[in-house]
């Protein structure tokens, strides 16, 4: 298993339609899953009735470098609070002992399956390409001539571990979005490298790099998924800290107003203000929780101290705070220096499940 912790420094605000980076960060520490349908361990079970057998995925892909740049993805967007990726097995008791709020199951069934038929030149770039060629030739290989049509199947999912904080059970609602790519310009040394593939070359000196009809597929494989990833970075960034993934499936939403997750903060002590709202479908659970506490990690290797637990008398003001979607402040001492994780436990009086959510905090 592998582990990735992420600083969240959100960067200042700016007027107008917010970029991914300054979007809120989700407040989870989530675990993060890669299952390939034709994998034949990852295979169950299916992300979604139909899912095929047979998959679209080129062997020379290299699988672990495309889960790396997807994990960067996560970390560039600032899309969690903190996380960490593991191997499909034994996943929800590997959330339990990473203490992960979220687990997000990434299904790849094809990536960057392109279809001939639709494959153009591009007019403009193919002009400019074949001045460079006629006047340089070598010129002419790096222009992105030709563009290819690719659609890929990969579906993102993601509940709340089953089983809580003390053991409690949880129900397993799954949450899913489906990703897929678009059209790319590749240019001859994209398509093929001369030691690969000399004769393209070749051809090269009797007509321009556009109209060369070779590649040389692993080349050609490799850039294409590498561009197809980069979109699906941004694409799972956008739809995870768009709203998507909501409560995870629990039946309140845990929202951070102040300060920001993933903000920097003087000294030890930090005032939070924060609300707990009930998710639609959920009527059962307006009765609020039993139990709310507050824990804080302080950097990688600690362990999470409990700084705050309230008591029966003052959940009955957190429950009226709640019900008029009041917001809930508290001031709580114990950041340590650097990076620190602070983590909000909920109790629900209805069903007893626990609701966990973690912000991450920089401590100068």
């Amino acid at each position: 298993m592998k582990k990735i912790l992420i600083l969240t420094a959100l960067l200042p605000g700016c007027a107008g339609t917010q970029s991914i980076e300054e979007s809120d960060v989700a407040p989870y520490k989530a675990l993060v899953v890669f299952r390939w349908d034709d994998d034949p361990a990852a295979r169950e079970p299916a992300p979604s009735e139909g899912a095929p057998a047979a998959t679209q995925i080129a062997p020379a892909i290299d699988r672990r470098a495309v889960e790396d740049e997807l994990l960067f993805g996560l970390e560039d967007y600032r899309v969690f609070s903190d996380f960490i990726a593991a191997e499909p097995e034994a996943i929800d008791e590997v959330a339990r002992q990473e203490q992960a709020d979220l687990i997000l199951v990434v299904r790849i069934s094809s990536l960057a399956h392109w279809d001939p038929k639709k494959t153009k030149v591009v007019p403009g770039l193919a002009i400019l390409e074949a001045s460079l060629w006629f006047l340089t030739a070598v010129g002419g290989f790096f222009v992105p001539d030709k563009e290819f049509s690719t659609t890929s199947k990969i579906e993102m999912a993601w509940r709340r571990p089953a089983g809580g904080s003390g053991g409690v059970a949880e129900a397993a609602i799954e949450e899913r979005e489906s990703l897929s790519t678009g059209k790319y310009r590749l240019s001859m040394w994209d398509r093929a490298k001369p030691w690969d593939h000399p004769g393209a070359y070749l051809t090269s000196f009797v007509i321009p790099p556009a109209f060369v009809p070779y590649q040389e597929k692993e080349t050609f494989d490799r850039s294409l998924v590498e561009l197809a990833v980069e979109d699906l970075k941004r694409e799972m960034a956008r739809k995870l800290k768009g709203g998507s993934l909501g409560s995870g499936g629990a039946p309140f939403r845990f929202r951070l107003e102040a300060p920001a997750n993933g903000a920097t903060v003087d000294g030890s002590r930090v005032r939070f203000r924060f609300y707990y709202d009930l998710e639609p479908g959920f009527a059962d659970y307006r009765a609020g929780f039993d139990k709310l506490s507050i824990e804080i990690k302080r950097g990688e290797d600690g362990e999470y101290v409990k700084v705050r637990e309230y008591s029966d008398t003052e959940m009955d003001a957190v429950g009226e705070r709640i019900g008029r979607k009041q917001p809930i402040e508290e001031e709580i001492e114990g950041l340590g220096p650097g990076f620190n994780l602070v983590r909000f436990n909920a109790l629900t009086k209805a069903g007893s499940q626990w609701i966990t959510n973690t912000v991450a905090l920089q401590r100068r």
